[in-house]
């Protein structure tokens, strides 16, 4: 890899999973779309025609109109090819199959458990943890031998148990997790100052926070707009919206789509904690006692939102096999849009082209106090040319840390 400060060139992507099952098409768009850093993704997937699949895909996005980037995309025959020489790997992990998704979010339900997403957390999670982690483990002495001194995206759930499997068996790999809940909430803050104020035009970039918890329950503690303390007027709209939810506009809708919510479990949890704990209600719900939210399928809907169990994901599999077909054929434009993920701009900074402030999981090394020592947290943190340095948040309060505990164990 080659820079400036303006502009990267000859740098080398290894997308791990996540390109047969559509996981990874986001991002590649965005790369598509990435006018300063040139080079070339390397997929690899489990399932070689998929792997195909997605770089044919990368390939139609690159010739789309308005699409500036000059990444080249190519499909690899392993995870070691994919590796070779890479400056970031990004990982997505394999996707459970048909019968793994029935195990993980269905035989619990035997014994009256119910679970919202069931893939960070609660028995799913824990699942997942399993058998992810010896993948995991694999792939990080691949990094050790084939490019050790690459940056690792962990983009896959649960981040938490996966960067502890990775850590383990590299110790000085160069990991953090990643997800895109923090910079929902903090437009879902920008929203809210809306709501209750009349103010508009705030943008999430623009507001200063702290944040400290676990992956997928990450809770923001303070946050500024210019000079308004964003934390009071969430507790304000908290408190009126507690009750009906905040659906912007999306009446009823995880009536019939699993993934949507009104946010009422995190309104609750807001009013409960003093903070607003970032993510979607269904894997908020998974890291608390079922007795409150998921007793029972009926007591999900009552908070008003969506369980996504083993037909959501067959689903949604369909749909997408269904999109990359027509978008191959070109019956449907390739064009690629910006997804908003944090994984671009994480490259970008670590490119040396502007630092970024992002919210991500690693090692603890002193930035929660009183969270375990090489525990995976998650905290502010400062990306910049070949360096990720996370922020002190001090110590999680009393409830926050009580409830986060079975996370560090």
């Amino acid at each position: 890899m080659y820079t400036d400060g303006r502009r990267a060139w000859d740098v080398r992507i290894a997308l791990i999973g996540g390109a047969a099952d559509g996981r990874a098409l986001p991002l590649m768009g965005d790369l598509s779309l990435e006018e300063s850093v040139a080079g070339t993704v390397a997929l690899w997937d489990a399932d070689a025609a998929g792997c195909a699949r997605a770089a044919a895909l990368g390939a139609r996005m690159r010739r789309e109109p308005g699409a500036a980037g000059r990444f080249a995309f190519t499909a690899c025959r392993s995870q070691a090819e994919a590796l070779d020489g890479a400056d970031f790997v990004c990982a997505f992990g394999r996707a459970p199959s048909p019968r793994e998704l029935e195990s993980d979010l269905h035989a619990p339900e035997l014994c009256g458990v119910y679970q919202g997403a069931g893939d960070a957390a609660g028995p799913g999670g824990l699942m997942r943890a399993l058998r992810m982690g010896p993948a995991l483990e694999r792939l990080a002495l691949d990094v050790k031998a084939r490019c050790p001194r690459a940056f690792v995206l962990l983009l896959c759930d649960p981040i938490a148990h996966g960067l502890r499997a990775m850590y383990a068996a590299y110790p000085q790999i160069r990991a953090l997790g990643l997800t895109a809940d923090v910079p929902d909430a903090l437009a879902l803050l920008c929203r809210a100052l809306y709501e209750m104020r009349g103010v508009a035009g705030a943008r999430a970039r623009e507001v200063v926070y702290a944040a400290a918890g676990v992956s997928r329950f990450c809770c923001i503690t303070r946050a500024a707009w210019h000079d308004v303390d964003l934390m009071g007027v969430w507790q304000d709209f908290a408190r009126k919206f507690a009750v009906s939810g905040y659906a912007e506009g999306q009446e009823d809708a995880w009536l019939s789509d699993p993934s949507a919510c009104a946010r009422r479990v995190q309104l609750d949890l807001s009013l409960r904690l003093g903070t607003l704990p970032a993510g979607e209600d269904r894997r908020l719900a998974d890291f608390l006692p079922s007795t409150r939210y998921l007793r029972t399928p009926e007591c999900a809907l009552e908070w008003k939102f969506g369980r996504t169990g083993a037909a959501f994901h067959r689903e949604r599999r369909r749909a997408f096999d269904a999109h990359a077909a027509r978008l191959l054929s070109g019956e449907e434009s390739a064009s690629p849009a910006p997804s908003g993920g944090p994984a671009a701009t994480a490259l970008r900074a670590l490119c040396g082209l502007g630092d970024a402030l992002v919210s991500a999981s690693l090692p603890n090394a002193g930035q929660i106090e009183n969270a375990p020592r090489q525990a995976a947290v998650e905290t502010p943190v400062l990306l910049r040319a070949g360096s990720a340095v996370p922020l002190m948040a001090g110590p999680l309060a009393p409830p926050l840390s009580a409830l986060l505990a079975p996370a560090f164990a």
